[in-house]
C-alpha cells in the first residue's frame, strides 16, 4: 500500500532531521507574504510542486495569478 504525499513527507522529516541539503526535505517558516495567513506557520521544501525553496514557489504562485 503506497502511503498519501503528506504522510510521506512528515515521514521523511523525522527520518531526515535536521539536514538542510536541498536534495533532502527542510522544513522552514513561512515568508512569502500571500501565504502568512495560512491556519499553519511552517512549510517543507522540495513540495509536490516541486519547489525547492519560497522564492521559486512565490515565482509559480505570481505566475499563476497573471492568467486570472
Amino acid at each position: 500500500m503506497q502511503m498519501p504525499g503528506p504522510l510521506w513527507a512528515c515521514m521523511a522529516l523525522i527520518c531526515v532531521g535536521s539536514c538542510s541539503a536541498h536534495s533532502l526535505f527542510t522544513c522552514e517558516p513561512i515568508k512569502v507574504h500571500r501565504c502568512l495567513g495560512m491556519p499553519y506557520n511552517r512549510t517543507y521544501f522540495p513540495n509536490m510542486m516541486e519547489h525547492y525553496d519560497q522564492d521559486i514557489a512565490a515565482a509559480s504562485m505570481e505566475l499563476g495569478t497573471q492568467f486570472l
